[in-house]
């Protein structure tokens, strides 16, 4: 029953924040399954699917995530600016990640850095010594793209990406938001700066 309650709430959320556009139904139900604080760090990756003249860089995808407890005893927010990676063979070969992409779009794969992986191992911590004592609380993941750049002026079409996550090796990549598109979010964005 709670789990229904936290899918209704999140579809909710969801609705109220994207305008009903982007999230899918797999990624909604992927996102419910999630528990933040019990992935392992090495494997809370984000994809992004864009125009080839789309470029993400370090810091521009970031994570959020949350718990506080009812009682207030414990407030955890953490963020993280995931890191451009270079992903193994495997990650690229993905099913839902290269399903449905055209020969104009490229995939950047990001994940924790070293540090943000320490800093969520210890946030888990707390949040298990917290839940050993059967207290309770509520938590959340957020992940947003806040910059990019651009190599030349895009059409319309061209600024929608996808974006996927990454919690568990049994799961691999899953869509959450589709045809998100940039123009209509509060993204900052510029021409791509260039090496002289």
């Amino acid at each position: 029953m709670q789990k229904i309650l936290h899918l209704l709430l999140l579809s909710l959320l969801v609705l109220l924040f994207s305008g009903c556009t982007s999230l899918t139904f797999t990624g909604i139900y992927h996102l419910v399954q999630i528990e933040p604080f019990n992935t392992e760090p090495e494997q809370l990756k984000v994809a992004v699917r864009t125009h080839r003249y789309i470029k993400i860089n370090n810091g521009d995808v970031v994570i959020n995530l949350s718990y506080r407890a009812d009682d207030l005893s414990l407030n955890i927010e953490e963020k993280y600016l995931v890191n451009v990676v270079n992903a193994n063979s495997l990650d690229y070969t993905d099913e839902n990640l290269v399903d449905g992409k055209a020969d104009n779009e490229s995939i950047t794969i990001m994940a924790l850095s070293q540090d943000d992986a320490k800093s969520l191992l210890k946030a888990q911590q707390q949040l298990r010594d917290y839940q050993a004592t059967g207290k309770k609380g509520n938590g959340s993941i957020r992940v947003s793209i806040e910059n990019l750049c651009y190599t030349h002026l895009l059409t319309q079409e061209a600024t929608e990406i996808d974006m996927f996550l990454h919690t568990n090796k049994d799961v691999g990549y899953f869509l959450f938001l589709e045809d998100l598109n940039l123009a209509e979010q509060e993204i900052t964005s510029s021409f791509c700066q260039t090496a002289t």
